[in-house]
């Protein structure tokens, strides 16, 4: 079947090869599949363009890119359209509407999609493997040939549907194709790096490309192991996934090449790109299980004068922790050739041990953390050439049709106490995405939370995040529907940087069992928000908070702390960047510098980094403590003479026993007391943090009295949503407005951080000068 165009005496093609990606950048949806299937329909003859497509994920502006995408295809007039990940159909089925003769082709990577815009599917008949025990992996070689092949047949007139792996749209049946044949990647390499762009803002740099390797995956555990599997009913046809994990489609089929086939075709590749993309930076290596021949593959690429460049590839868990020695090899051949490694995507799915077991991960959280530490150690060993947080392509599902709020706690207290934030971002957007061709489709569809379509404000994660059309489903606990949307409601009203918090908080809330009643919750928040916005007086956001406040460049720092509290802020993210060079990025802003973070006070560092702060300028230095290192009068003057210049110290209880029961360390009150006194003795200006917390709201007022006695003339308050709790938000509002008066009678200055900060420091604090001594 194939055959050239320069063999056909039909048609030369008109050919868009369209590739959509949302959220404003290509994300980690290799782009390298449709250009090389672009430069090889070129060679052919055809008239290839290639189209990038950036949508915002806002619905206003990817309306206008929509509008942009038709004009684009009406200028055209395509004969046949390409489409990679189908997540937007408006735009191809309103220009196929308007012209009949456009053929319009979905390339699939053995995923059932479910659009009804097409006219052919490529890559959703890829065929078992050889064992006949499961539905194999197409390769990048096999579908950018049928690509080639469905356009050259069109051209011809030949019947499409006898390509194999190309299956056709008629009515509303799908005809499938013959079963495609692994493929290599058609050589010389070549592939259309300089497409056409349509975006609603700029449009990214491209500085990273896509090396194909290995199709599939070795992990074969079958989900039928599992008890959550047992005795459901799959189909027996060869369209179905039945190895590996539930909801992956490349289990139990590795498809390993010969290593010298393998290395001069991902070499090939690299060279290519080097030569062709002028601000390369990054080559990622599409392929399950590269970390065996990583350092050979160094070796090759050095010897064939690939520039240096950051390596980035894709690991499971256990394959980490197991293969380490491999991986430190690796790390030691790019050191040497001055090449960097990072591991950008490790399945970890979820950090809940039910959750694990319904997706059969085959590993527990505990082996994920395992897997998270020894990546920090090689990281540490090599800080210049290993890295693993940097790209944060990392998987998590925080929602699939089954959890439960038991499952969302056991998420955010695992990432909060091993610091796993650095991995991921916006994990509460995460949720399961259904394909009927995986077993986990089937478990839903059992257990009756499979839909004909999506409820009301729902659409699933496919077209927010860019993949494909995928099937609706429902939760199967309403309150865990509730907690979802306030996680959506919550992000988009106080943003990302306190969403575990806000995760946190609604575990809590939906961990009581009774029936979350969002609007209440809602409203609350906002009427907390009008009064925090009163208390803070209309102010230009770029000025000090009010006088005798200063605004700061905040450093925060990761370690240890010297309490215990269940609430805290800085567990979540560990901070890798070494502390002075991020006081040096804090020095270069002008402002003064507030360190912060977890208990700077017990950093080794501390007294050097306050110099450094501190600078030839003298520069203010503020510090956010618990102050309980202060009650030493020596360690007070050491800070003071290397240049502390302000304190912001945070309590969380007016009284011993209630601060101590928050702060779990009996004696942390009257160490923090002692702290402030000593402060105030050697002249370092100090605020009082008071930490909004759910046991102290019955007499929340007595805080301005508190800081009276210790003569501290400032008072902030700090107000974590999972400290407070979301069902007792009505009630703090209440308890701050009497701390306000308290404050006005009292002649203390009253602050509160806005409500996007959580508990975080923020970046203010109360008059912190400059040390002229």
């Amino acid at each position: 079947m194939s055959r050239s165009l320069t063999a056909l005496t039909r048609s030369r093609l008109r050919v868009a090869l369209v590739i959509p990606c949302a959220e404003g950048d290509p994300g980690f949806f290799p782009d390298g599949l449709l250009e090389h299937a672009c430069a090889r329909l070129q060679r052919d003859g055809h008239e290839a363009r290639l189209l990038r497509v950036y949508y915002e994920g806002n619905r206003t502006a990817d309306a206008e890119v929509q509008k942009r995408v038709e004009a684009w295809l009406e200028g055209f007039q395509p004969n046949l359209v390409v489409v990679e990940r189908l997540f937007d159909q408006a735009p191809f089925a309103n220009f196929r509407a308007r012209s009949p003769n456009t053929k319009v082709a979905l390339v699939s990577w053995g995923d059932a999609e479910l659009a009804q815009s097409v006219d052919y599917t490529i890559g959703t008949t890829p065929g078992q493997v050889r064992r006949g025990t499961t539905r194999r992996s197409p390769s990048a070689g096999e579908l950018a040939w049928a690509v080639e092949q469905l356009a050259n047949s069109l051209a011809s007139g030949d019947d499409a549907r006898q390509i194999p792996g190309v299956s056709q749209r008629v009515g509303q049946q799908t005809l499938m194709g013959p079963p495609a044949t692994p493929r290599p990647l058609m050589t010389p390499f070549e592939a259309e790096v300089n497409g056409e762009c349509i975006a609603s803002g700029a449009v990214p740099r491209l500085t990273r490309k896509y090396l194909f390797g290995n199709a599939g995956c070795p992990y074969s555990r079958a989900p039928s192991e599992e008890a959550f599997y047992e005795g459901l009913e799959l189909p027996s046809d060869d369209t179905l996934s039945v190895l590996g994990c539930a909801f992956c489609r490349a289990g139990g089929d590795y498809q390993k090449q010969p290593e010298a086939v393998l290395l001069d075709s991902l070499v090939e590749q690299a060279a290519f790109y080097a030569k062709h993309v002028p601000e390369l930076e990054e080559l990622v290596l599409v392929d399950q299980y590269p970390i065996r021949y990583l350092p050979k593959l160094l070796r090759v690429a050095s010897s064939a004068n690939i520039p240096q460049l950051r390596w980035l590839f894709q690991a499971r868990a256990d394959g980490f922790t197991r293969d380490i020695e491999h991986i430190r090899a690796a790390i030691q051949v790019a050191t040497d050739l001055g090449h960097q490694l990072e591991v950008y995507l490790t399945g970890f799915e979820s950090f809940s041990d039910a959750e694990l077991r319904r997706y059969n991960k085959g590993v527990m959280s505990h082996e994920l953390v395992r897997a998270v530490e020894n990546m920090r150690s090689l990281a540490a060993e090599y800080p210049n050439n290993f890295a693993y947080a940097r790209a944060k392509g990392h998987s998590m599902i925080l929602w699939s049709p089954w959890t439960s709020a038991a499952d969302i706690r056991d998420n955010v207290d695992t990432v909060k106490r091993s610091g796993l934030l650095e991995l991921f971002d916006e994990i509460g957007r995460n949720r399961l995405r259904l394909y009927p061709d995986l077993p986990i489709y089937y478990a839903a569809r059992r257990d009756g939370l499979v839909l004909d379509d999506w409820e009301q404000d729902d659409e699933g994660a496919g077209r927010l995040k860019g993949y494909g059309v995928e099937a609706a489903w429902r939760f199967a606990d309403p309150n865990i529907k509730t907690a979802y949307r306030l996680a959506k409601e919550l992000r988009e009203r106080l943003g990302r940087e306190t969403e575990i918090d806000q995760l946190a908080s609604i575990a809590d809330a939906v961990s009581g069992g009774e029936g979350l009643d969002a609007e209440r919750i809602l409203r609350a928040i906002g009427d907390l928000e009008r009064s925090v916005s009163a208390l803070l007086g209309p102010r230009d956001q770029s000025q000090p908070a009010s006088s005798g406040n200063q605004r700061c460049a905040t450093v925060l720092l990761s370690g240890p702390c010297n309490n215990g509290c269940l609430t805290c802020p800085n567990q979540a993210t560990l901070h890798s960047s070494p502390p002075a060079a991020s006081v040096a990025r804090a020095r270069e802003s002008g402002l003064p510098v507030l360190l912060a973070g977890r208990e700077p006070t017990l950093s080794d560092q501390l007294s050097s980094l306050v110099r450094q702060a501190r600078g030839e300028d003298h520069r203010g230095v503020g510090m956010v403590t618990n102050g309980r290192r202060f009650a030493s009068e020596a360690f007070t003057k050491e800070l003071r003479n290397a240049g502390l210049t302000g304190a912001s110290v945070k309590l969380f209880g007016y009284t011993a026993d209630m601060n101590d029961a928050i702060t779990r360390d009996p004696g942390s009150w009257h160490q923090a007391l002692r702290g402030v006194r000593n402060l105030l003795k050697h002249n370092i200006p100090v605020e009082i943090r008071a930490e909004a917390h759910q046991q102290n709201l019955e007499h929340f007022e007595y805080f301005a009295a508190l800081a009276t006695k210790l003569g501290v003339r400032a008072l902030r308050v700090s107000i974590s949503l999972e400290a407070v709790s979301l069902l007792r938000i009505a009630e703090f509002n209440v308890a701050l407005a009497r701390l306000a008066r308290a404050c006005r009678v009292g002649g203390v200055s009253l602050d509160v951080s806005p409500l996007p900060w959580g508990n975080q420091p923020g970046d203010r604090i109360a008059e912190i000068p400059t040390n002229s001594t």
